[in-house]
């Protein structure tokens, strides 16, 4: 009967609607995940970054002279 294959067919439809849009929001999730990882990253880099440059200005006082120095003749500034 027509009625009962058009039911069929829209409930096959929902039910591609719904597995894509679990889809996506699966997706969306990763995506926020992977971000905030890539801001824990980052955030760390720059935490170690910091800890080695204040070492190397206590090992050597004249390190921040010298980093300007290297920092002028790339054409970029501190």
């Amino acid at each position: 009967n027509i009625a009962e294959a058009a039911l069929e067919i829209h409930n096959v439809m929902q039910s591609a609607q719904a597995a894509a849009a679990q889809y996506l929001e699966e997706i969306r999730i990763m995506r926020q995940e992977t971000e905030e990882e890539c801001q824990r990253l980052i955030a760390r880099a720059r935490r170690e970054a910091d800890a080695i440059l204040a070492q190397a200005r206590k090992d050597d006082p004249s390190y921040d002279s010298v980093l300007e120095a290297i920092m002028k003749e790339f054409g970029k500034k501190q």
